[in-house]
């Protein structure tokens, strides 16, 4: 935690390879704010039967069937979907280093073979940056990633529609906590 690197072993990520990931200001904050409630064990997120295993994802699926979001909605593995789609919807960060940050690697085998670069430099600041857009909407701010970051409307196959992008918020506030969105109150 002294360096805010949280280093995923090769054994437990998706693509078999260690995988590192920066930790913001707010990350670090909330991590203290768990050792707390979790204890000094392992996991931030034990499971609740043992403190040996990880909470499961069918756990998070479950609290958010209790806020209200049904499987079409949201699902745990859904934020980072909606996290690489808002991030490259900033134009800020180049697609890259949103690839490298979700652990994935190129598919292309020749481009994979030559373009080994971590981005670690603009991967903690995409994440922080990430952490102070997800502050921005706990405060009940009507902020899009529209309007934090894009100069000119994007159009294409990886624009989204106004309907989307509320719906994104929302959901992204309900998770940051905030009271002051009506996404927080669970649907009926």
């Amino acid at each position: 935690m002294k360096r805010a690197v949280w280093t995923i072993p090769a054994a437990k990520a998706k693509m078999r390879r260690p995988h590192k990931v920066p930790l913001s200001r707010q990350v670090r904050a909330l991590i203290r704010q768990l050792n707390d409630l979790s204890g000094e064990g392992r996991y931030l997120f034990p499971c609740i039967r043992t403190t040996e295993r990880p909470m499961s994802e069918s756990t998070i699926n479950a609290a958010l069937r209790r806020l209200g979001y049904d499987k079409t909605e949201m699902t745990g593995h859904g934020f980072r979907a909606m996290a690489s789609t808002l991030l490259n919807e900033m134009d800020k960060w180049h697609p890259d280093v949103i690839e490298r940050q979700l652990g994935h690697v190129d598919q292309n085998e020749v481009r994979r073979a030559y373009a080994r670069g971590e981005y670690w430099a603009d991967r903690v600041a995409m994440m922080q940056d990430w952490s102070d857009y997800l502050d921005t909407l706990r405060s009940g701010s009507k902020a899009t990633v529209s309007g934090l970051r894009r100069t000119a409307p994007r159009t294409g196959k990886n624009s989204r529609t106004t309907a989307t992008r509320a719906r994104d918020d929302d959901a992204l506030r309900a998770v940051a906590g905030s009271r002051k969105s009506p996404g927080l109150r669970p649907r009926s």
